[in-house]
């Protein structure tokens, strides 16, 4: 095979050789990484170890085949990284002065809405490109707090905002400010959701799970799981509310052992709502968890 026709089957098989860059896999494990049939997965990892680009052992119980990159392709790899790194353009590091312009004008509500919120946008896109320096300005950590803390429903408010996700699921994932995620903005999250305003409770909920499913810290995503549930099964809360709903979701998200054991006690109940609940709840996982092909018994042939 001409060396264009072997740099095309790489290209075609990308998604499988970046997988197994990063450990080795058995062909069922691979499929299902990839969305991919096992037979068709088979298939693309024949094709790959003819040509050289992967091999294959046996392991475990069963002489199971596992594969693996050859050396070769890693070093192709390693070319096509370097490369990539030289092709990219260099980002130049945030300046503290220029930090400090762009939080002053953003906080300076004597300067009209218009350049706030074109600033504001300046803000977001930063958040995407200087995630890591932003996390370390101690200015930049203020602003956000001080977005949650006072969510006033403006244009300037609203956009920023938006950064807000993306920067906590940044600290939690690259292990850059979780401290000041679980200790400081988590607090304050609690407290909104005690808020008269829907949609403050709403999205402070929503980044409350997002907390709860980042970070590393177990008793963090019980202590969210019991809340909720606490919330859930109050009886201001109606399931068929919105409110009621988007807690239902929530719990959904943050399915455990120790979640299905207490609402199938709940379920037991002999108040009739708290055993509706759980029952809803218990329906809910069962979708969502058992997400299994459901077969009826009267199509099949006797």
């Amino acid at each position: 095979m001409e060396t264009a026709e072997l740099l095309q089957l790489m290209g075609k098989r990308w998604s499988i050789i970046k997988r197994l860059s990063e450990k080795d896999y058995y062909v069922i494990e691979l499929a299902e990484v990839l969305g991919k049939k096992v037979p068709q997965a088979s298939l693309e990892l024949k094709e790959l170890l003819e040509k050289g680009f992967v091999q294959c052992g046996q392991t475990g119980v069963g002489a199971r085949k596992v594969y693996r990159l050859t050396e070769s392709t890693r070093t192709i790899l390693a070319i096509v990284e370097r490369f990539d790194e030289l092709k990219a353009p260099r980002r130049r590091s945030l300046e503290q002065w220029k930090l400090d312009e762009l939080i002053g004008i953003l906080e300076d509500v004597e300067l009209s809405e218009g350049l706030r919120l074109s600033y504001a946008q300046a803000f977001c896109g930063l958040c995407s490109d200087h995630t890591g320096e932003l996390l370390s300005n101690t200015r930049v950590r203020e602003l956000l707090e001080g977005i949650l803390k006072n969510p006033a429903y403006n244009p300037v408010s609203r956009e920023l905002a938006k950064a807000v996700p993306y920067v906590l699921s940044f600290a939690l994932t690259q292990n850059k400010g979780v401290e000041w995620v679980e200790k400081r903005i988590y607090p304050i999250l609690l407290g909104n959701i005690k808020s008269q305003d829907k949609e403050i409770r709403f999205k402070s909920l929503k980044h409350i799970v997002s907390i709860a499913l980042l970070s590393r810290k177990s008793k963090l995503a019980q202590g969210t799981r019991e809340l909720l549930l606490n919330m859930y099964f109050s009886k201001d809360v109606e399931p068929d509310e919105d409110s009621g709903r988007e807690l239902l979701l929530h719990l959904v998200e943050l399915s455990s052992e120790e979640l299905f054991k207490t609402v199938r006690y709940r379920a037991k109940s002999k108040d009739a709502k708290d055993r509706s609940k759980a029952e809803r709840l218990l329906v809910q996982l069962r979708e969502s968890v058992f997400a299994v092909r459901q077969i009826n018994p009267l199509s099949q042939d006797s």
